[in-house]
């Protein structure tokens, strides 16, 4: 749906979704997950493709693949 065909109470609470997200708080116990040890050269022979953007006003979701 495009933004011209929506409601303008639909838009205000759309806006107001993405205010709240936007404002969300960080990780609850950051720091709390234990981090693994891999083997020596564990990721040798792998090929890691790494999509999305990266900026300084957006961080988009990074993709991890093995191929």
């Amino acid at each position: 749906m495009k933004t011209k065909d929506v409601d303008p109470l639909e838009k205000k609470r759309r806006v107001e979704n993405f205010k709240t997200f936007m404002n969300r708080g960080g990780p609850d116990a950051p720091g709390s997950k234990t981090i693994p040890d891999g083997a020596p050269n564990c990721l040798k022979n792998l090929t890691f493709v790494i999509s999305g953007e990266k900026n300084k006003h957006n961080l988009s979701i990074i993709f991890y693949s093995f191929i």
